[in-house]
């Protein structure tokens, strides 16, 4: 026991006196295999839109380097986004650095809204947002949010898409996520709880998180096979399957949370009728064009 709240606070001192680690997001195209939106050559881009891009960025972060990376970014993904409808915002569970491409159920969905706004004869742009870095000196940014000795990431989304919006006032924007990544959805669609064209679609949060009930948003924590006992808390079923799965007689749905962690009901896909009726409603009803 010592040994352990030694580690702990070795671990607290880390995280206090070290320097601040954390880096800008990495907002890369889910359809390039993660090529990141950022821009190197300004000229592309209208002067405005590159300076306010340089002093969003400046606001955001200290160091030159690290702005000067937010800032290509900022005029990268607007570049992507000129010609476009939609912009899909995908923020993954967990600590936040999985790419989409591995994550097969949300992958599926993000692919199905896209599909669904093309037959309503829009053009989407998919962004898969990586609000961490992979490795320690990731973890470490994300142990300073929740410290609150750094932006919180729903802050630098809510930047992001207020930057966008701002320069492109036709487009509209749906952040989606799962898991942790939903509070992330969920906490920057507050924060921008004043601007009409940007949505939301949730799965799966976490029960202690307070999903906002809002018109422009649609929350699932049931993907019609059960309900996800991750967002209802239903900790005894979490210790039960991973029980019976460590003998190998588990036989419920699927879904897991921090890697390893059995938690049913935490999974979503496009394949599941409950999850794409659920999407395709939310999206029919929002922006199925009107009649000419």
């Amino acid at each position: 026991m010592a040994g352990f709240v030694l580690l702990l606070a070795s671990a607290l001192t880390i995280v206090f006196m070290a320097p601040p680690s954390l880096m800008p997001a990495l907002a890369c195209d889910a359809e390039m295999d993660g090529h990141v939106l950022a821009a190197s050559d300004f000229s592309q881009a209208p002067p405005q839109v590159v300076q306010d891009a340089r002093d969003m960025a400046a606001a955001l972060y200290d160091g030159e380097a690290k702005a000067d990376e937010m800032a290509g970014q900022l005029v990268g993904t607007y570049r992507a986004a000129a010609d476009q409808d939609f912009v899909v915002i995908f923020n993954p569970g967990g600590w936040g650095w999985d790419p989409v491409s591995e994550i097969p159920g949300w992958e599926s969905i993000l692919f199905g809204i896209e599909k669904t706004l093309d037959s309503f004869g829009y053009k989407t742009l998919l962004v898969d947002f990586k609000r961490t870095r992979h490795g320690f000196n990731g973890i470490i940014g994300e142990l300073e949010v929740l410290a609150g000795l750094q932006l919180s990431k729903a802050e630098e989304l809510a930047a992001r898409v207020t930057f966008l919006t701002d320069h492109l006032p036709d487009l509209r924007v749906i952040l989606t996520g799962e898991s942790n990544g939903a509070t992330i959805a969920d906490n920057a669609l507050s924060l921008l709880r004043e601007n009409p064209r940007v949505f939301a679609i949730e799965t799966g949060p976490p029960v202690w998180h307070p999903s906002i009930e809002f018109e422009r948003s649609l929350l699932i924590e049931n993907n019609g096979v059960q309900p996800d006992t991750f967002s209802n808390g239903d900790i005894i079923l979490i210790i039960r399957s991973n029980a019976e799965s460590a003998f190998g007689i588990y036989k419920g749905g699927r879904g897991d949370i921090l890697l390893y962690i059995g938690a049913p009901g935490h999974f979503y896909s496009w394949d599941y009728p409950a999850v794409r009726a659920q999407v395709v409603d939310f999206l029919t009803t929002k922006f199925i064009p009107a009649p000419k």
